[in-house]
């Protein structure tokens, strides 16, 4: 309840920053410092009444209740040369340790510190042979603007992650560069941060800024919920600076997206759909853009008479291809200028030969940059993966008693419900009358989320469906309530599967696998939605005989992952060399009836 009331208040506060177009940490300054102000005066008042009172413990009372609202008020036996003593809080624990943690890591060498954390780099082309630049191993390493570095630390992040540790000071150079990293390990700020440097240096650099020329910064997304994530962090860090930001996605209407662009912005953020949708009405012009980094150093070129630069982003890109967004892509890469003028940069979380052709068509001598094993599936360690074998009629009842087992957990209790029989509008009060972890259940198709989700509302659980066939403004209530925590269960197909980052989420069910050639993939980034930010978290997978192609690469993504595996799936997956005619010598794989069964997967 608490949680909910102070979500409420902090997006009360942004509106009102938006409407007297101030960024919200300065309002939200001015608000505390007057409210800092008004307590003051009451503790001062207080103790003037207090010099009359003659109850002396009384009076000591008082002094003690005031110092549990008013930071100003010291009483007199804590005050030395009358300086007052500051009382010890977990934040200085927690900065003491971030501190040591970052002095222990800068004491490595560039390469310990790379092996320590699994990082490898190479680079192509002309830089096949290049000495890359040095991690930064805290935000004050880097040379960002001091808004955007009061930014990073008022979001309460304590360094750098590792990709944006080793991205950040070769992105900043104007280099191309791919960069693959596993969910949750802050691919976004990882490519926004360096453009909004190079935005600043290069507007520096002429000296004045040249309104309504069209965007510098394009970023691509899959799906319209990871577009109006991606839109959160851009104005988070770019309001602040002067970047200005639209995001175009469909489901929407165009109009307010089309007036955006006419007005002109520095920052586009949108799925390829709709943004070939704009082009060829020619309202979103990516020719006409403003400045050009060079390759190698920080050097603004003229351009007919016009500065220009591009920075297309191509994030979770695997996604964008699974979902036929290929030709798409190339349509919109076609419409910026070429890879002499502008820098190219592809994140994903993993790296499959369609992304590779993907990169080496539009990237120009890229440095590519690995977190972890790539073409390996790994899961996320912190993941505790529960496998539950059973038929597809079992699933409801099974989904059911996790959901019950996990209300029925020592937790916090919620508060009454609201009036109103709207689903999105009243408060999560669950069975028992306890809040519970969050929660995200995978479906395959839309109807099932649907029904799944109108048949658990009807038996009592506070939940919600997100799917592709909801109106847009119904997507963004849900995710809103689900991150503000008001609603803390949801049924979702895979738009909710990659990108979408809320960091609490404490339990995955896959009610189904994924299917397709690309399902071990998508139960990765599925899963992942779990277990951000160094947290722990539990996945349940449903696995039925149905399933059973994808039995052999989940029951290898299980062990890699030292989790339990079931002798029934285990008994599912195709062996790696299975005896038969052939045997096992010679040639290195099984063969049985002259047939090759067997082999890596």
């Amino acid at each position: 309840m608490k949680k909910a009331k102070k979500a409420a208040k902090k997006a009360k506060l942004k509106e009102e920053a938006e409407k007297l177009g101030i960024p919200y940490e300065e309002l939200k300054a001015q608000k505390k410092k007057k409210k800092n102000a008004k307590r003051q005066r009451e503790a001062e008042k207080l103790e003037k009444d207090n010099a009359e009172y003659e109850g002396g413990d009384d009076r000591q009372s008082e002094k003690k209740r005031m110092r549990s609202y008013s930071k100003e008020f010291v009483a007199e036996d804590e005050r030395e040369g009358n300086q007052a003593k500051r009382r010890r809080t977990r934040s200085m624990d927690k900065a003491e340790e971030n501190a040591k943690i970052a002095q222990e890591e800068k004491s490595q060498s560039v390469e310990e510190w790379r092996k320590t954390h699994n990082i490898t780099i190479r680079g192509y082309g002309t830089r096949s042979n290049e000495k890359f630049s040095n991690p930064f191993i805290e935000f004050i390493d880097a040379p960002f603007n001091p808004t955007i570095q009061k930014t990073l630390t008022s979001a309460g992040f304590a360094r750098p992650t590792f990709i944006q540790s080793q991205a950040w000071p070769i992105a900043i150079q104007g280099t191309d560069m791919i960069c693959i990293a596993k969910t949750g390990s802050g691919k976004t700020c990882g490519f926004l941060l360096p453009s909004f440097h190079q935005y600043i240096q290069s507007k520096g650099a002429h000296g004045k800024e040249i309104k309504g020329t069209g965007p510098i910064i394009l970023v691509l997304a899959p799906t319209r919920e990871l577009a109006c994530q991606i839109l959160e962090e851009t104005q988070k860090f770019g309001r602040p600076i002067g970047i200005r930001s639209v995001c175009c996605y469909g489901g929407s209407p165009k109009y307010a997206q089309i007036q955006a662009l006419e007005r002109g912005v520095e920052c586009v953020i949108a799925t390829p759909g709709r943004l070939n949708d704009l082009i060829e009405m020619k309202k979103a012009n990516l020719s006409n853009v403003k400045f050009v980094v060079s390759s190698s150093q920080m050097k603004v070129t003229h351009h007919n008479s016009l500065m220009t630069f591009s920075l297309p982003k191509l994030d979770e890109a695997d996604r964008m291809l699974d979902m036929g967004f290929e030709p798409q892509i190339r349509s919109i890469m076609g419409n910026v200028p070429d890879s002499s003028q502008r820098q190219t940069l592809l994140f994903s979380a993993t790296w499959p030969k369609e992304i590779q052709r993907l990169a080496f068509d539009f990237l120009s001598d890229p440095v590519q940059i690995n977190v972890g094993e790539v073409n390996v599936l790994n899961a996320n360690k912190d993941i505790t993966q529960k496998i539950i074998m059973c038929s597809e009629d079992e699933k409801t009842d099974k989904l059911k008693e996790i959901l019950t087992e996990l209300m029925n957990a020592p937790v916090e209790t919620a508060g009454q419900p609201s009036n109103g029989s709207s689903r999105l509008s009243q408060k999560p009060v669950d069975i028992g009358g306890k809040k519970h972890a969050k929660v995200i259940v995978f479906v395959a198709k839309k109807y099932v989320a649907h029904e799944l989700a109108n048949q658990l509302w009807d038996e009592g659980f506070s939940v919600d469906s997100l799917h592709g066939d909801r109106e847009q403004w119904e997507r963004t209530k849900v995710i809103n309530a689900f991150k503000q925590g008001t609603l803390r269960m949801l049924i979702a197909t895979d738009v909710a599967a990659r990108g979408l980052d809320v960091k609490d989420v404490g339990v995955v069910v896959n009610y189904d696998m994924p299917v397709g050639v690309n399902g071990a993939e998508d139960y990765i980034h599925r899963i992942g939605r779990t277990g951000r930010a160094g947290a722990k978290g539990v996945a349940h997978t449903m696995f039925t005989p149905g399933d059973k192609k994808l039995a052999t690469p989940l029951v290898e993504i299980l062990e890699k992952a030292s989790q339990e595996v079931p002798p029934e799936l285990k008994a599912m997956a195709r062996p790696k060399f299975h005896p038969g005619r052939g045997g096992f010598g010679g040639r290195g794989r099984g063969f049985y009836g002259g047939e090759e069964v067997g082999g890596d997967t």
